[in-house]
């Protein structure tokens, strides 16, 4: 743990690898816990995420073999947050559910620990268009951040929540969402923000800044890899620089080094979109053709999910593959209406349909 702590984890997951038989060979399952919750903790910093949620999902069961409710809840949090990482939503939103039961039977339901774990569910929530107890949880955690709460968690819940309100159609109340941040910020969350802020003046039409490129800039070295990629995916995006296709491949393959795949995925989508608005037809058509197998088993991470639909959509139209860029085009047209609407409270609905532009363009297209 020492060694993954100092940045030294795959040093780490040398030192415990060669412990598996000999510690499952013992039959002690606190030895057993022990060893597998260290082991999904160091080997998910080496970078091997896949075998870290293995571990973790050992770590959980020995835990309630063991009647340790705390710790099962610990652990089911950090395998929900894995499985996000791997691109796979909706698993992540059944253990994140699992660690919120779990709280809630400990009787831990107050203060920022309680919170965190309300907002990350409620982030899955939203990504699977259950917006109507997304918003719950989100006022939940962040009451039970409070207002003079130091710690990065609340700044951390206002930038999630201004990315549902915007997914929302609402981007004067993502907006109001976001507070000035303390002087003492984290660098990811700085960058966060700067996200954010970018997203929500593309959708007031407003003149793009720099601010995000500049706090890649200043801060870039110093945040975690996954904030950082989807950042600079935002930023080449946002600005759509000269190599902007060479950015996408770069993210991409160091997200894939590190088995980040639903960025991986998100940066292959890019790539589509990017050859799509540069004429480039063939290379944006077999890019989503070899894409579309994997959208049953990876999902992009950050990114409104029939917005990466509606980029395969255009891309095979664009190719003249009208059959099946209708497929893909009628089941966005189905998660939008059938899916996530009914989950929409009701005096966001008009909003959500009509003026989240991806909504609003996908279910033109299936009229026509």
């Amino acid at each position: 743990m020492a060694l993954a702590q100092i940045q030294q984890a795959e040093q780490a997951v040398e030192v415990l690898r060669p412990y598996q038989t000999a510690v499952d060979a013992l039959g002690d399952p606190v030895q057993r816990y022990g060893y597998w919750s260290d082991f999904a903790y160091v080997v998910q910093y080496a970078g091997g995420r896949r075998e870290a949620a293995d571990a973790y999902a050992t770590a959980i069961a020995l835990a309630e073999q063991l009647g340790d409710l705390h710790e099962a809840a610990v652990c089911t949090s950090n395998l929900a947050g894995l499985l996000g990482q791997l691109g796979r939503p909706a698993d992540a939103q059944v253990q994140a559910e699992k660690a919120h039961r779990l709280r809630a039977r400990l009787g831990d339901t107050e203060g920022p620990a309680a919170g965190a774990v309300d907002m990350n569910l409620a982030v899955l929530d939203a990504a699977l268009g259950h917006y109507d107890r997304a918003l719950l949880l989100f006022d939940d955690a962040r009451l039970k951040f409070g207002s003079t709460d130091t710690s990065p968690w609340p700044s951390v819940c206002e930038n999630h929540l201004a990315n549902t309100w915007l997914q929302l159609g609402q981007p004067a109340r993502a907006q109001q969402v976001l507070r000035p941040l303390p002087d003492v910020t984290l660098a990811s969350t700085q960058i966060r923000r700067a996200v954010i802020e970018t997203r929500i003046d593309n959708a007031l039409s407003r003149r793009l800044s720099p601010r995000l490129s500049n706090a890649l800039s200043l801060l870039g070295a110093a945040v975690d890899p996954p904030t950082r990629m989807l950042a600079q995916l935002e930023a080449a995006r946002a600005q759509m620089s000269a190599d902007i296709v060479g950015v996408y491949k770069e993210v991409r393959e160091a997200a894939e080094s590190m088995e980040l795949f639903g960025i991986a995925m998100k940066a292959r989508l890019l790539e589509i979109e990017a050859h799509s608005c540069a004429g480039a037809r063939g290379e944006a058509s077999t890019g989503a053709a070899d894409l579309l197998p994997m959208f049953a088993h990876c999902q992009p991470a950050d990114m409104y999910w029939p917005e990466a639909q509606w980029i395969v959509v255009q891309a095979l139209k664009g190719a003249g593959a009208d059959q099946a860029a209708d497929d893909v085009l009628g089941q966005a047209a189905n998660w939008i209406e059938h899916e996530a609407l009914p989950q929409v409270p009701p005096p966001f609905r008009d909003s959500f349909l009509q003026r989240n532009p991806v909504n609003r363009a996908v279910l033109a297209a299936a009229k026509r």
